[in-house]
């Protein structure tokens, strides 16, 4: 289930619907689609692909070459080709645009494709359609030749031509500026994945400084190995390339371009081309016009540690969000490592301490925001260490702020409290201490490290304590219940030994979790309630699953 749980809702409901004039444009976003995505269904004429537009619920379209010009007559004849295109009339190109504007569909591009053996009059010709069409320009592959013998056309028609990459920006001397300073109305038809799977960069970062010569973005999602042709497509949410955050930066910045889901991944079985771009749009619309999540049962909060997606192929920042989305959850406790990556930690260890001690904030306010735009709340980071020097757990505490971030987690211990309570007091945040084992010690005493500080508080791990001791944690919330700020939830066994103690899935084990959480709903105990899933994934599932298995569980706990 690697899908927004709230993407299945829309998509099904957006299949279904049959609008004359259909809108894909989304909190300001303009989401359409390149006819090439229907090339798999069993009807290419003009008039199908107007079909399937409308279908998936679409209002804008990149037209690929050979259904234009089926539709206008072009000989089967290869060699009669460019005589034809020198002399066709445009009648028939402007029949395709009325066809269109009366369903409701803009035509955006004209996707014309580029070969070196047209001619001159061939290209003008492009133009030409184009323009009948009422498309903005021509879409054609990027290079430095297509770039020069289009510029003159475009500037002869006051149309655009666009420029579309495949895996050009992963060679070491290609450069989009260079091509697009060979003319003013050359833009980028800027694959996302493409560029994604050619170079392991982030797309947003190239959107950001050429935005003014970005007409048209075309979506995929891909993945990146380091080769661009064993790059996978895959399922929208399912690979690395970051169009969650491409799209709310297009939102954010009103960037006026034009993004176009291009559908290159396999198609599953029992499903079609139409309905897996219907899913591809429901995708954006949910990224730009969120269905929040609320995991918040009968008054208590569930929520989820991002440790416990740890076997999930995405540990970027964004496959964090996505995967709390998946899982329906609206609350977290979120690791450090994929927070600081997406902030540019640098790779050499010796150069962090200095990092940490000196980088901007920026980038750690651009994670609060993407989280907030999804509805997502960071109550945890779980970031730092006691012993780092002052200036790097002054950054930990600045981070945890800028995140909206009530406080930063870390294993209890006496001298952690002790080094970690004017650092607390000082952010008026807290420090919240999680258990392991500490309590199959007859010696340990949470009220200890608790007593260095007011800003100090506990991550109670109640599995961990109940695998450590076989007592009810029922009896430590009851007690210290002011001083607890959260709950990790998992299920684990008692036989005598904490190491020996399995993790099982929720309702398997001996943890009283429905007790614990009718206890804090009853006594109605501001405690975040967090999932940590640490037992052994069944075949055939993911951590994602699993986790909305467990947030259902606690779901049923609390809602009668």
């Amino acid at each position: 289930m690697k899908k927004l749980v709230f993407i299945l809702v829309a998509a099904c409901s957006m299949q279904f619907a049959v609008a004359q004039k259909p809108n894909s444009k989304f909190g300001g976003v303009q989401i359409g689609v390149i006819t090439y995505s229907y090339r798999s269904m069993p009807d290419l004429t003009i008039e199908a692909m107007l079909n399937y537009i409308v279908q998936s619920g679409i209002n804008s379209a990149e037209l690929s070459g050979a259904y234009v010009e089926k539709y206008a007559g072009i000989p089967q004849d290869k060699n009669a080709i460019p005589q034809w295109r020198a002399t066709v009339s445009m009648d028939k190109f402007k029949e395709i645009k009325n066809m269109f504007d009366k369903r409701g569909v803009k035509i955006d591009l004209f996707n014309f494709g580029y070969n070196s053996s047209y001619t001159d009059e061939e290209i003008d010709y492009a133009f030409r359609v184009a323009k009948a069409l009422g498309a903005r320009g021509v879409a054609m592959e990027i290079s430095e030749e297509s770039a020069k013998r289009a510029a003159p056309f475009a500037e002869k028609h006051k149309l655009y031509a666009f420029l579309h990459n495949h895996g050009q920006p992963g060679e070491s001397n290609f450069s989009f500026d260079k091509i697009l300073a060979l003319g003013p109305r050359l833009m980028l038809n800027f694959d996302v994945g493409h560029y994604y799977a050619a170079t392991g960069l982030n797309p947003c970062d190239l959107i950001k400084r050429l935005n003014k010569r970005i007409a048209g973005l075309h979506l995929k999602d891909r993945t990146w190995v380091g080769n661009f042709k064993e790059s996978k497509n895959v399922s929208f949410g399912e690979g690395e390339t970051p169009l969650i955050e491409i799209l709310l930066l297009l939102q954010k910045e009103k960037y006026p371009i034009v993004c176009h889901i291009e559908q290159e991944y396999k198609i599953p079985e029992n499903s079609d081309a139409v309905k897996e771009v219907i899913k591809c749009v429901a995708y954006c619309k949910a990224a730009l016009i969120p269905q929040k999540p609320n995991s918040k049962f009968g008054g208590v909060q569930i929520g989820a540690i991002t440790y416990s997606y740890r076997s999930m192929p995405d540990q970027t920042i964004e496959g964090m969000l996505k995967y709390t989305l998946q899982s329906g959850i609206s609350s977290i406790e979120l690791m450090g490592a994929a927070v600081e990556k997406y902030a540019g930690i640098p790779q050499d260890k010796k150069a962090i301490p200095q990092w940490r001690a000196t980088v901007s904030m920026d980038k750690f306010k651009g994670i609060k925001q993407m989280f907030d735009k999804m509805g997502v709340k960071i109550h945890i980071l779980k970031l730092g260490d006691p012993k780092w020097s002052d200036e790097e757990i002054d950054y930990a505490f600045n981070v945890c702020k800028t995140l909206g971030a009530q406080g930063i987690s870390m294993e209890i211990s006496e001298e952690t409290a002790k080094r970690m309570s004017p650092f607390a007091d000082k952010h008026k945040l807290y420090v919240i201490f999680h258990n392991h084992g500490q309590s199959e010690n007859p010696n340990f005493s949470f009220d200890k490290a608790l007593e260095y500080g007011p800003r100090l508080m506990l991550n109670f791990d109640a599995g961990h304590y109940y695998a450590a001791t076989g007592k009810n944690p029922c009896d430590v919330i009851k007690r210290l219940n002011k001083r607890i700020f959260s709950i990790h939830l998992k299920d684990r066994t008692w036989n005598g030994t904490y190491k020996e103690a399995k993790n099982l899935p929720f309702g398997e084990g001996q943890t009283p979790i429905v007790e614990m959480l009718q206890l804090i709903q009853k006594e109605k105990w501001p405690i975040y309630c967090d999932i940590e899933l640490e037992y052994s994934i069944p075949q055939g599932s993911d951590a994602v699953k699993e986790v909305i298995k467990c947030v259902e569980y606690c779901r049923k706990a609390l809602v009668k």
